[in-house]
């Protein structure tokens, strides 16, 4: 029997033409890289960020919309949202990449840093699945995370941040479920150490070659390497795809934590 199925513009689904994404943390790194992502794909893109020099840059730079929040001031993030999907009418995507890591032992870590942790990691996100699936739902829109392999195993000497993570990995599936009947896609994205600006300046280099030593593919990611993914996600060639995390590691997590054996 031959197969006559149809087969599709598997290019056109990545065509994200008349669309309209919000990226949340916009400013730079992934978050610059993932709005330069989805414009390149046809999106209109609304750059938020709390800094507003940062994100009138990458908006400019795109020909996009810049917005300024506290993401961690739930009226603000509202107003973020409302604006968006107000510019065209629409929002068919959200991209959140805010998150930040105190690199802490579990018996150092004081009650601040775990609230501080957690506030950055999950409290944008729980409420960007409050008070975006309104307007996603319209559209069959998607919402993407950026989470870390740091939630999906240890992280000595990174324990709080890890726990953020799995928090926010745990929240993407539960958020998947329940956003399913109004056709809203949930995924995250978990890479290792990315280059961007702030690991840049915080990593010298004898760590940053151990890091490198320690990625099978023998380079750390940029952040394009990242955006390209979420990019896919929030795209319809991932239709089918929801409640996943997808690791973007170079292969770290596939490495066996023994020596080699020859």
């Amino acid at each position: 029997m031959v197969d006559r199925t149809a087969v599709p513009d598997y290019l056109r689904m990545l065509d994200l033409s008349g669309k309209v994404h919000l990226v949340v943390g916009a400013g730079q790194g992934i978050g610059r890289q993932a709005a330069h992502a989805l414009a390149q794909a046809g999106s209109f893109v609304v750059c938020l960020d709390n800094d507003s020099e940062r994100a009138q840059a990458v908006a400019t730079e795109l020909d996009g919309l810049a917005l300024t929040a506290d993401v961690l001031d739930e009226e603000e993030l509202i107003g973020a949202v409302d604006a968006a999907a107000s510019e065209h009418g629409r929002l068919d995507g959200v991209v959140d990449i805010v998150g930040m890591a105190r690199f802490r032992q579990l018996t150092e870590a004081s009650e601040e840093d775990w609230q501080f942790q957690f506030d950055i990691v999950l409290k944008h996100a729980r409420w960007l699945v409050k008070h975006s699936s309104a307007q996603l739902s319209r559209t069959a829109g998607t919402l993407t995370y950026v989470s870390s392999i740091a939630g999906l195993s240890g992280a000595q000497g990174n324990g709080v941040y890890a726990a953020a993570k799995a928090a926010l990995i745990s929240l993407v599936q539960t958020a998947a479920v329940e956003l399913a009947p109004s056709g809203v896609r949930v995924n995250s994205v978990a890479p290792s150490v990315v280059l961007t600006p702030r690991m840049r300046e915080i990593l010298d280099p004898p760590r940053l070659q151990r890091f490198v030593d320690n990625t099978p593919i023998g380079r750390l990611s940029e952040p394009a390497d990242i955006a390209a993914v979420l990019l896919f996600l929030a795209s319809p060639m991932a239709s089918y795809i929801t409640g996943q995390t997808l690791v973007v590691d170079g292969g770290v997590q596939a490495r066996l934590p023994y020596p080699d054996f020859v």
